[in-house]
């Protein structure tokens, strides 16, 4: 599957799965007062980006790249851009890729869809324009207003959004129709905007809520620009979901397009086809608009907001939709707002970082979490010492639903992984199916379904339900009762765990969702190196192949050859997989150290895990950190195992780091990981104090 299409399917995710979506504006310096500098920030779908001393700092998803650090691993926390192209001018945080523009008129951008080809994407910097003036970021395509005044665009193009008068998707920057004298530029989902040197807007692309504002609405694209009706004076412009709003001159706003959930702030939920002006107290100097949600700053410094509040982007009332505007910060003079997906993010007058509150599913908000936060809860300085964070529930299986709402707090999961809780290899190998899938791995009784299982299937509502292992882990009965209520039900199992790993395996390759190629290989027997393992193999995409100490199963041969593995990871030491096993798989490379805890610091070294984030699992009664392997495969954080009271040894723990430990996830109770454990190793193994980011020893 190309990346567009991948773009495409990741795009209707993040719409029916993930309610998250922002096209997000370049934020450029609004005349702020009191600035010396410009404020550079902008929220995107699922990422943020802040420009801080000249440095471009980034947090949030990253699975395209787009946060430009040379990775595609998720940021809870900020990390600095590998963004050296002389000085921004502004950044723009869109879908699933960044552009930041310099002020020679360089435009630069990372992620998907960055002008190296449609099937292409890029993790660092690519170059892609000259004698630039402004760019936006959209969903999969992108926007720039060139220093002549013309406007050109790339990417997808189903919906006419870029405005070529095609349909056909573009790798390249191609012109919009004959627009000439254009002053700024915005996207939205599908469809794009422009104010030209008298104030008049056009608009382009699909036109189904009336996002255009030219009076009408329909399925039919408009792929050349047409003139936006009954406003001029505009000085700015942008696009939300399927909405369009404008600031002019005199600081009035005016909305158009849908109002499902009163996000054109006009007292109703009935779409407008023109625009409306909005009923507000205060002049404004600056606006942004998320999926569902729209920010106004107004001239005094304080923050309006209206429309979706679901996630409590807006304030911590818990009320779903304001139709009307209502003053939702006014703690100290704002300078600059953004709104993501249904993040938003403001900067203050006397703070050198951003607040940030709202939806956290991809670690947007830099929090070092997962969890969401409200107003006024968070703020980045917070980072300047470490944050922990307890996973647990009284027993195993009310661990697995602990850690699936925190990492699933609002239903996203479109499926749910289901293993045996009190005989868990078939789960250890479902960590990289569980992570592809971006599915939670619970875990039930073998043969009734564990009540707490069953009730927090019912609130993910997945359409997909796979169990591993057969009839013997976990039974018919809760089969069919699955069957009953769940869309698609899939058993992947074998008449043992060997078998059960290799029907995992299989699955995966023949779905394309793993590395081709190359596998994990660990004891199927003696558990904790596999629980090591799993959440680093299925961020890289390894299945996990199970074996015995002395021989290797035939089930396990037979997947080695089916899957064409060419080389393999060994883990642990010749105690538990020996030397004759290691011969017979390909190419084989072993990792392991003294114990089980000493090879899961060597497994987190020699494959290259991100220390930012750590978990911590006991190392003796580990099921509690199975469903915790999934939640850590997202940021391609280790598991380290830890015994009671005593930390990993210093030494081997130092000389795995490749960047300082801001956050950690304890996953279990105090029974098995003490509080004492970790306020051990805080200031020791990491550094309360540190800096929260170090950008000369990054770029380094």
């Amino acid at each position: 599957m190309n990346t567009i299409k991948k773009l495409r399917v990741k795009t209707v995710l993040f719409i029916f799965m993930l309610f998250a979506f922002f096209p997000n504006q370049m934020v450029y310096a609004e005349e702020v007062k009191a600035a010396t500098e410009p404020v550079l920030l902008d929220a995107g779908m699922l990422h943020t980006l802040y420009v801080k001393d000249g440095n471009l700092l980034a947090w949030g998803d990253n699975y395209f790249g787009e946060l430009g650090d040379g990775t595609n691993i998720t940021r809870l926390y900020p990390i600095a851009s590998k963004v050296d192209e002389g000085k921004i001018q502004s950044v723009s945080a869109g879908g699933f890729n960044s552009l930041v523009l310099g002020e020679d008129g360089t435009l630069w951008g990372f992620g998907a869809n960055v002008g190296l080809g449609i099937n292409e994407i890029s993790n660092t910097p690519v170059k892609i324009l000259d004698n630039v003036k402004e760019a936006i970021s959209g969903t999969v395509f992108n926007i720039a207003l060139k220093t002549d005044g013309t406007v050109w665009t790339w990417g997808v193009n189903e919906f006419g959004q870029l405005g070529d008068g095609t349909i056909e998707d573009k790798a390249v920057p191609v012109r919009v129709g004959d627009l000439s004298g254009i002053t700024t530029i915005s996207a939205g989902y599908r469809h794009g905007l422009a104010v030209d040197g008298n104030g008049d807007v056009w608009a382009w692309g699909d036109n189904s809520a009336g996002q255009l504002g030219i009076g009408t609405s329909g399925s039919i694209p408009q792929t050349t620009p047409v003139k936006v009706t009954g406003i001029t004076g505009i000085k700015k412009i942008v696009g939300g979901w399927d909405y369009s709003a404008g600031l002019d001159g005199e600081g009035r706003v005016y909305t158009w397009g849908q109002n499902d959930f009163g996000q054109l702030g006009l007292n109703s939920k009935v779409n407008s086809l023109v625009p409306a002006l909005v009923n507000l107290e205060t002049p404004m100097s600056d606006i942004d608009a998320g999926q569902m949600h729209m920010v106004a700053l107004g001239s005094d410094g304080k923050v309006w907001g209206w429309g979706n509040n679901a996630f409590n982007q807006l304030d911590n009332t818990n009320q779903i939709d304001y139709l009307d505007p209502k003053l939702v910060y006014n703690e100290d003079r704002v300078l600059a707002v953004a709104a993501g997906s249904a993040h938003t993010v403001v900067l203050e007058e006397n703070s050198s970082s951003p607040l940030v509150w709202g939806y956290n599913t991809s670690g947007q908000l830099g929090n070092a979490s997962m969890l969401h936060g409200n107003l006024g809860s968070y703020s980045l300085t917070d980072l300047d010492s470490s944050v922990v964070q307890r996973l647990s529930g009284q027993n195993r299986i009310k661990t697995a639903v602990a850690i699936t709402q925190n990492g699933w707090p609002y239903a996203e999961a479109a499926t749910v992984v289901l293993a045996r809780a009190d005989d868990f290899p078939d789960a250890l190998s479902g960590t990289t199916l569980a992570s592809a899938l971006a599915a939670p791995i619970l875990l039930t009784d073998s043969k009734v379904i564990s009540p707490e299982t069953a009730e927090e299937i019912a609130r993910l509502q997945p359409e997909n339900i796979i169990i591993l292992g057969g009839e013997g882990a976990i039974s018919k009965e809760i089969s069919d009762q699955l069957v009953a209520k769940y869309r698609t039900v899939i058993r992947l199992g074998g008449k043992n765990r060997f078998e059960t790993s290799r029907e995992i395996a299989r699955f995966l390759h023949e779905n394309q969702l793993i590395q081709e190629g190359k596998a994990v290989v660990a004891n199927g027997m003696n558990f904790p190196d596999a629980l090591a393992v799993s959440s680093l193999a299925a961020y890289q995409k390894l299945p996990i192949l199970l074996t015995d100490t002395n021989v290797l199963p035939a089930a396990t041969q037979a997947a080695l050859s089916e899957l064409g593995i060419e080389s393999s990871v060994v883990i642990g030491g010749t105690g538990v997989v020996s030397e004759t096993v290691k011969q017979k798989l390909p190419s084989a490379v072993r990792y392991s150290g003294k114990n089980r805890y000493e090879t899961s610091l060597a497994v987190a070294r020699g494959m290259n895990a991100d220390t930012g984030t750590i978990f911590l699992a006991s190392g003796e009664n580990f099921p509690d950190a199975l469903a915790g392997s999934v939640f850590a495969a997202w940021t391609n954080s280790p598991i380290i195992l830890v015994n009671g009271n005593n930390p990993p040894d210093k030494e081997t723990y130092d000389s795995l780091l490749n960047q300082k430990t801001r956050n950690i996830y304890i996953l279990g109770g105090t029974g098995v990981i003490p509080d004492s454990l970790v306020a051990s190793m805080d200031g020791v193994y990491f550094s309360a104090s540190a800096e929260w980011y170090d950008w000369q020893e990054y770029k380094s």
